[in-house]
């Protein structure tokens, strides 16, 4: 892992991040979502932009996938200008990458900025990745107290495939107080967001930051960092197809960067950290949902 200002390079899948970090998260500043704290309150220029993307491909020329976000929504004119935004997209219309991902909220997700994204990368196979975390009103509401429609979730993927884009969605693991409510509500998050046609559903591992109320919650002693063993062994009841399109993020391969910032992980218990990571990293370097599966086998059966 190479980790800089503005980009980060996630060899598994050969993707280049690049995040434009500006004034911050809109639903932060309006005291929504307890588990995120990107930071904010920085100050980006068109310059920058440019510069931190153009690097950012320089440095990382084996990139075979580009996601660019902010440090909330990067279709979001509260957060971040459209003309940096602009300045960014013409470096990445210029380069030869033509797998890009733009991270953003579903509510920013109309017809006009779909139309605007198709202008500014017209070669570009584009995904729309978006904040789903749960498909349960509950959690969303009263756990999260993330800003979130679940119709308006359906009704922004069949609106990104009418553009002819894809959408992925991110689900979280880890928080709720209790393992057997928090798998159960994973696996049917998976299943909802597969339902729905997303074309991916990629799964972030809960890290435990510090200035959340999730961390306040975990030195209370109400929640635990999720377990790496615990969350695996869920995996098989997860049929083939819904595993085909998941993929994993903030799972391990971070933790060089992060464990400075006091940032909590998940928990290996017994495993051994290199074996863990290589079971993800094949896992994702697998395309079918049948090979995934029999990795997860292997490992549980193994280890």
């Amino acid at each position: 892992m190479n980790a800089n200002y503005g980009h980060i390079f996630y060899s598994p899948t050969g993707t280049l991040q690049i995040t434009l970090n500006g004034p911050g998260c809109y639903y932060r500043k309006q005291d929504y979502c307890k588990m995120c704290n990107y930071g904010g309150n920085n100050t980006i220029t068109l310059l920058n932009a440019v510069q931190f993307v153009d690097d950012a491909i320089k440095q990382h020329p084996q990139a075979s996938r580009i996601l660019i976000g902010s440090n909330g929504s990067i279709l979001d004119e509260r957060e971040i200008s459209r003309s940096i935004v602009s300045a960014a997209l013409s470096r990445i219309h210029d380069c030869s990458i033509k797998d890009i991902y733009i991270e953003t909220h579903v509510n920013t997700i109309t017809k006009e900025s779909l139309k605007y994204l198709k202008s500014e990368l017209p070669t570009k196979n584009i995904t729309i990745e978006m904040g789903l975390e749960s498909s349960n009103a509950y959690v969303l509401q009263s756990i999260i107290n993330k800003d979130l429609d679940l119709s308006i979730v359906r009704e922004s993927i069949e609106l990104i495939h009418n553009y002819n884009m894809r959408a992925a969605l991110n689900v979280i693991y880890g928080l709720w107080y209790d393992e057997a409510s928090m798998q159960a509500d994973f696996i049917d998050t998976c299943y909802w967001a597969s339902t729905r046609k997303a074309d991916e559903i990629i799964v972030f591992l809960l890290h435990i930051k510090p200035g959340t109320l999730v961390y306040d919650w975990y030195i209370d002693g109400k929640i635990s960092p999720p377990s790496h063993r615990d969350f695996i062994e869920i995996l098989p009841l997860i049929n083939d197809e819904v595993l085909q399109k998941m993929y994993f993020s903030w799972y391990g391969e971070r933790e060089e960067a992060i464990n400075s910032d006091g940032i909590i992980p998940p928990s290996y218990d017994d495993l051994e950290q290199e074996k863990v990571m290589r079971f993800y990293y094949d896992f994702m370097r697998s395309s079918s949902g049948s090979e995934r599966s029999r990795l997860i086998y292997q490992f549980i059966h193994n280890h």
